[in-house]
């Protein structure tokens, strides 16, 4: 282990995920606070309306056909190669003009059909369930845009500017944590207040895109559509299992406050939803520390350094069971204090429920760590295969559990899927890596 954090590039990493530890506290601290001052201002159906409108954008935010994950990838391998910078900037391009014509074809059909989107909610105030249709049709909008004027921000990562991304990060949490706050002492509406909080976080990554074009004095250049429909091909290849990949996991992840919502009512959700957060924060703040292994990961299989891989990823898996199993046993005793430090005490959650909660996101946790592996290598098939089923199980599965053991029911059904997931993405995981040393072996024996 030790011998690791000599290596230059273990350093390179651990300072990356140290910036990005840094921002993601500071990040989730504010979204904490927020739930926090929001609490105090809002009743519980109409808080619960907002964490689900925030679950189910959580949900859909990927709609990218993941093609900011394969264009993370195609920057790692173009970089190495001469002129490839050139190339990387016809990528990015094609990439950004396709998803704002999405973009805009996708608002019309939204607008269309925003009729049906009353169903997320469960509650007899009639008004409240309006007021929930007109927030996810505009901010589906906002987040729509918000996809390709999003990937200079994620790129950062691909050019080893972690600290651009962390800055850029900062300030759209900071941003959004103002302007909320202030149109709540403006006496502005839920829809509102829901709208310019997203509305922050796309001009934030406007302004980091145009930035990231700029450093890397790209212009913005007239591309044949002939070639943006080949170059986002090539990278929906690849992108679709992306897409179809974080699109089925995001829905596994989210999905507790949108069944509780529609089946137990809005006011359950927001109680669920805040025993997630709390997990969730340590969650996110650890994905955010593991985040750049990706492109480490992809470029150390560039070069053959399978055994570099192999100390890094057991590392990462034992170290984020670790963490998790520790911060569990720690929300049992100070759970429903922080809880009340945070949002009052109006809202408590008994002892299975943390206990519960605690066990299904460190099964997620060491998903997410060991995911970060198949992801760099653009291998999601078997993943994507046990994602997509469950995520097409788990709403039959959770309902049928809800409605027999209420809450507790749905996070043992959560247990179940997360636990599965976990399990086929390690063990794919270790067999490719061990293959991979393995054939470099006797490579190095035929020599």
């Amino acid at each position: 282990m030790f011998s690791l954090i000599k290596n230059e590039k273990t350093k390179s990493i651990l300072t990356d995920s140290a910036l990005m530890m840094l921002n993601s506290l500071f990040s989730n601290f504010l979204r904490l606070a927020l739930i926090s001052f929001l609490s105090r201002y809002l009743l519980k159906e109409e808080l619960g309306l907002w964490v689900t409108i925030t679950s189910l954008t959580a949900i859909l935010i990927g709609g990218d056909f993941g093609v900011v994950g394969a264009i993370r990838n195609k920057f790692s391998q173009l970089l190495v190669e001469e002129n490839g910078n050139a190339e990387a900037q016809r990528y990015f391009l094609s990439a950004l003009y396709f998803f704002l014509i999405v973009a805009v074809v996708l608002s019309v059909g939204l607008f269309i059909f925003r009729s049906e989107l009353h169903v997320f909610f469960k509650s007899d105030n009639e008004y409240l369930r309006l007021q929930g249709q007109y927030i996810i049709l505009a901010v589906q909008v906002i987040i729509l845009f918000n996809i390709p004027l999003s990937i200079g921000t994620v790129s950062f990562f691909s050019f080893q500017e972690t600290k651009l991304n962390v800055l850029f990060g900062s300030i759209q949490s900071l941003l959004s944590f103002v302007a909320v706050v202030g149109c709540v002492f403006m006496n502005m509406s839920i829809v509102l207040v829901s709208i310019v909080y997203f509305l922050s976080t796309l001009i934030v990554n406007v302004a980091s895109t145009v930035f990231f074009l700029r450093r890397r004095k790209w212009r913005v250049i007239n591309i044949h559509p002939r070639e943006i429909y080949i170059k986002v091909k090539e990278l929906m290849g690849t992108g679709i299992k992306f897409f179809l990949f974080q699109f089925a996991n995001s829905f596994l992840l989210n999905a507790g406050t949108v069944i509780t919502s529609s089946q137990l009512g809005m006011a359950e959700a927001a109680e669920f939803n805040l025993v997630q957060k709390l997990y969730m924060f340590a969650l996110i703040v650890y994905q955010s520390a593991v985040n750049p292994l990706w492109g480490k990961y992809a470029s150390s299989m560039a070069v053959g350094n399978w055994k570099w891989v192999k100390k890094v990823y057991l590392a990462s898996i034992f170290a984020t069971g670790g963490m998790f199993f520790l911060f569990t046993i720690f929300m049992l005793f100070f759970g429903n204090f922080i809880l009340n430090l945070f949002v009052g005490s109006q809202y408590e959650a008994p002892l299975p429920v943390y206990f519960l909660m605690g066990v299904s996101l460190s099964l997620y946790a060491i998903w997410s760590c060991a995911i970060t592996l198949q992801n760099a290598m653009g291998r999601l098939n078997l993943s994507l295969v046990v994602s997509i089923f469950l995520a097409v199980t788990i709403v039959p599965f959770s309902t049928m559990m809800t409605n027999n053991i209420a809450m507790n029911g749905l996070l043992i059904s959560l247990i179940i899927c997360y636990g599965i997931l976990m399990a086929a993405t390690v063990t794919e995981g270790v067999f490719v890596i061990r293959k991979n040393i393995n054939s470099g072996d006797m490579t190095e024996l035929t020599r």
